[in-house]
């Protein structure tokens, strides 16, 4: 008995002396796990977990470690850490994966694991939300706050109540804002291209000339 080799995946398996296994239930504290077997082989050793992270195995595996379903394992792990933090489109972010594993996305091209990334992408999408502020209460709240972060900092989000039928969300990079010396200013406003729901009437974008170059 020792304790386990355990590792956060999007799959939730774990790890133990070189095998695979997966929880099958959980009572109170202690898990019951069951081994994942090696390419399409049933293995019938189980086991439990208490809740100290030590194990307990009954049963002899009749097949190596999955060496090569561990490696798909790990590389699947890294794909979906990478979607779940990255905006990049799937493709691009596979691409960009496999070439710090080259060995382990031979063995998980794209084609076999493209439906599960873009699953993974709509799973940690934020809700649409009904109104705009719970448009920028959605946008300030932690788990969402990559979709306010850019290159050159993080946009701040903010709703104000103009009447009892209006109202108006601004995005903007304060400290952005404070370092730029503009003059002249733009403004463009659409009233076709604007968000279904929440109902949205216009889109307006403020822009500045700095050095005869517009930055919005």
């Amino acid at each position: 008995m020792a304790a386990r080799d355990s590792r956060i995946t999007n799959r939730s398996l774990i790890l133990i002396d070189g095998y695979r296994f997966r929880v099958k239930s959980k009572r109170l504290t202690t898990e019951y796990i069951q081994c994942c077997g090696c390419e399409g082989l049933i293995c019938n050793v189980s086991g439990k977990i208490n809740e100290n992270g030590q194990w307990e195995l009954s049963g002899d595996h009749h097949h190596p470690p999955p060496a090569n379903e561990i490696k798909k394992d790990a590389f699947k792990d890294r794909l979906w850490r990478n979607v779940v933090t990255s905006q990049e489109n799937i493709r691009h972010i596979y691409d960009s994966t496999a070439e710090e594993d080259l060995q382990s996305a031979i063995l998980v091209p794209f084609a076999s694991v493209q439906r599960s990334m873009a699953r993974w992408r709509q799973q940690t999408r934020p809700p649409i939300p009904s109104t705009l502020f719970e448009y920028a209460t959605l946008l300030n709240n932690d788990q969402w706050k990559r979709f306010r972060m850019y290159n050159g900092g993080t946009l701040t989000v903010r709703t104000a109540v103009i009447d009892n039928q209006t109202s108006v969300t601004v995005l903007c990079d304060p400290a952005f804002l404070a370092s730029l010396q503009i003059n002249e200013l733009y403004i463009d406003a659409t009233f076709k291209i604007c968000p279904l729901t929440p109902k949205i009437h216009q889109l307006l974008t403020i822009m500045g000339q700095i050095d005869d170059v517009d930055s919005s």
